[in-house]
């Protein structure tokens, strides 16, 4: 995503989104130096050089009370944010245009962490309404029948999860019925599990009796979140992907 349409963003007349910090902290020091220009209560000048973590991987400590959304620059030189206490229970809802501004700055993070290219944000950043509406119905892809879904607490965008209606030869290797992932800076507080659940209602709505997911060998965080949902192990792994078996037992 261009500069200026993340700036764009920065100026909404709102409280500044977490999301937006950690886009600034994947983005690099220069990133974080322009942001803070956009925010008073951000550390100044030479502080901002000693920043020695993205948000990304900073370890959550307890806030003071009051300060749901604190960045803060301890004496270590660590950066702590205190993420934003979410207005409600996140749900999974049919993508809304009620999210934009968190779901494209989460989406930004998530890429700058993971090198994906970010043309996609770009185009979906100059006409969210069509990006959002080409979604909200069973619609093709991977050669199947896919309904996306939105993990989402009032404004706030949490993550995406597809539910394909069917399996190709291809997504029985990798991929399976259900794709997932928690945007960066709302992981590693249990919203993959919790997402996952939602979503095996939304399975079992299909009448789909059972259903497959597969993660890389070396995804330990998406492993645990498949089973913790119940997940069993499939004797004939793909190559370079584990596999994993859901009974949806009242399906």
């Amino acid at each position: 995503m261009p500069d200026d349409v993340v700036a764009q963003l920065a100026q909404q007349p709102r409280e500044r989104p977490v999301e937006l910090i950690a886009v600034a902290a994947t983005a690099g020091h220069d990133a974080l130096r322009r942001f803070a220009r956009l925010d008073a209560g951000w550390p100044a000048g030479d502080q901002i050089d000693r920043l020695v973590r993205h948000v990304l991987d900073v370890r959550p400590v307890q806030a003071p009370e009051h300060a749901d959304n604190v960045v803060a620059l301890q004496p270590s030189g660590e950066l702590y944010v205190w993420m934003i206490t979410l207005p409600e229970e996140p749900r999974l809802v049919r993508p809304t245009t009620a999210v934009r501004i968190s779901y494209l700055t989460g989406e930004q993070a998530d890429c700058l962490q993971r090198e994906i290219d970010t043309e996609w944000l770009t185009r979906a950043c100059n006409d969210f309404d069509a990006f959002v509406a080409a979604r909200c119905e069973i619609h093709t892809e991977w050669d199947v029948p896919t309904t996306t879904f939105w993990y989402v607490s009032g404004e706030h965008y949490l993550g995406t999860l597809v539910v394909r209606h069917e399996l190709t030869d291809q997504l029985n290797l990798a991929g399976g019925h259900v794709g997932y992932h928690i945007v960066a800076p709302w992981r590693r507080q249990g919203h993959g599990t919790r997402m996952l659940a939602a979503g095996l209602a939304q399975c079992r709505a299909l009448g789909l009796p059972r259903i497959l997911l597969t993660c890389t060998s070396d995804n330990e965080p998406s492993r645990r979140v498949i089973l913790a949902n119940g997940g069993q192990p499939d004797d004939h792994p793909s190559a370079g992907e584990d596999r994993y078996w859901i009974i949806l037992d009242d399906a």
